[in-house]
């Protein structure tokens, strides 16, 4: 059940995430679907991408990942929301948007992961 209830946060927070960066700046990001289940198959896709792709990224950025101390990690975090918005079309962003987009989606997803850790047991 702890799925689950990560699933709808994560869609929580990427919706909130990408209204929020709407807010800030128009160009940055915006919703290009208007219908609710947007956040929620962005989501999806966003977890096979991170589960498919994201390795092999890692993988193969790992030597100027290493010269700049793990800060290029921040650059395929965000050519993956990017991608995630390319392939749903529910979304789109700009590069800062992207980068900002990922960051507070790891910011969210980090809070997520520690309170909901797998094998805790459901009260």
């Amino acid at each position: 059940m702890g799925w689950l209830i990560r699933w709808v946060m994560s869609a929580a927070f990427l919706y909130g995430t990408i209204h929020g960066l709407n807010l800030f700046n128009s160009e940055w990001a915006r919703w290009t679907w208007r219908e609710w289940w947007g956040a929620p198959a962005a989501v999806v896709v966003m977890s096979i991408v991170n589960v498919t792709l994201r390795p092999l990224l890692r993988l193969l950025t790992l030597p100027i990942s290493c010269l700049t101390f793990g800060l290029f990690s921040l650059a395929v975090n965000a050519i993956m929301f990017w991608l995630v918005g390319e392939l749903t079309g529910a979304f789109t962003v700009n590069w800062i948007g992207a980068g900002l987009g990922a960051l507070v989606m790891g910011v969210f997803g980090a809070i997520t992961r520690n309170a909901f850790k797998p094998g805790q047991e459901d009260d």
